[in-house]
């Protein structure tokens, strides 16, 4: 029986907000706006606002400081990952994550574990405060590559593996890579080539078929 050391966590609690909000597929690809954001000197894309801004801002800063406060109790954070490691055996085929290594995958505890050697709290809330200024300024970044791409490619990290964890908590079957969906897997690969120049035509023949079965079976 899965021990209670992991779901009793305030990392995991919050998870479950962080995560009931947007999909990890949808702050994945909010951080990936916000990024561009301060590397150029275009302002916020369709969809987008200071409020969408702010908010995840402040959703990052706890997700770091959750986090964070995991990894400083040794005790609790071998516990943890003793318990996990036993139970969640899991192999990157088995999921649809782009940032994370098949070792990680099976360790997301040491991810964010990682995260933290060369960096601690204070660096990662001030440079996440250091993104949010230049993001409402909608002018390019003068930050150089220490503060930008460590924070950029950490937090993507951070939240699949944090993604992980949810989901070995919440105790859910597991997602095959078919049911975690980004972007580019929306391609419609199963048209034929005449579908793709009018897919109107695929949309006739599934209404035909339907008439047909319905006929036959009056």
């Amino acid at each position: 029986m899965k021990n209670r050391t992991l779901n009793e966590q305030p990392l995991i609690l919050f998870l479950e907000s962080f995560f009931g909000t947007r999909s990890l597929v949808q702050h994945l690809h909010f951080f990936e706006d916000w990024f561009q954001f301060i590397l150029t000197d275009s302002f916020f894309s369709k969809g987008s606002n200071p409020v969408d801004i702010l908010y995840a801002h402040d959703q990052l800063v706890e997700l770091y400081e959750e986090s964070f406060n995991l990894i400083k109790d040794k005790s609790i954070f071998d516990a943890i990952s003793l318990e996990f490691s036993k139970e969640f055996k899991q192999t990157k085929s088995d999921w649809n994550l782009q940032y994370l290594s098949e070792e990680e995958i099976i360790n997301p505890l040491a991810v964010i574990g990682a995260n933290f050697e060369g960096y601690n709290f204070a660096y990662y809330k001030a440079a996440l405060r250091d993104w949010l200024e230049k993001a409402l300024d909608a002018g390019v970044s003068t930050s150089t590559s220490q503060n930008i791409f460590p924070l950029y490619f950490n937090s993507k990290k951070l939240m699949e593996a944090c993604w992980l964890l949810h989901q070995y908590a919440k105790g859910k079957k597991v997602q095959h890579k078919n049911d975690l969906i980004y972007f580019e897997q929306t391609c419609p690969l199963l048209l034929d080539e005449s579908n793709l120049i009018d897919p109107y035509k695929q949309i006739e023949s599934f209404l035909t078929e339907q008439v047909l079965v319905s006929t036959a079976s009056s």
